[in-house]
């Protein structure tokens, strides 16, 4: 099992990936991937939709964050 780790630490990375620090970027999507993917599989019950709706929720994170 993953260990969760602190909000601050989390809070750090989001800042640091807002600079452009891939790694901080890498670190967050391990943190949430799963969680993300699973929501959209029970929602959506399809895996290829769960998958393309994932990877939007994540497009768009970024896109807020101004990260891409």
């Amino acid at each position: 099992m993953k260990q969760q780790r602190s909000f601050d630490s989390v809070a750090k990375d989001v800042r640091l990936a807002q600079r452009g620090d891939a790694p901080a970027m890498e670190r967050i999507l391990a943190d949430v991937q799963d969680m993300v993917y699973y929501n959209c599989l029970r929602m959506l019950r399809k895996e290829q939709s769960a998958q393309d709706a994932a990877q939007d929720a994540f497009v768009t994170a970024w896109l807020r964050l101004n990260i891409l």
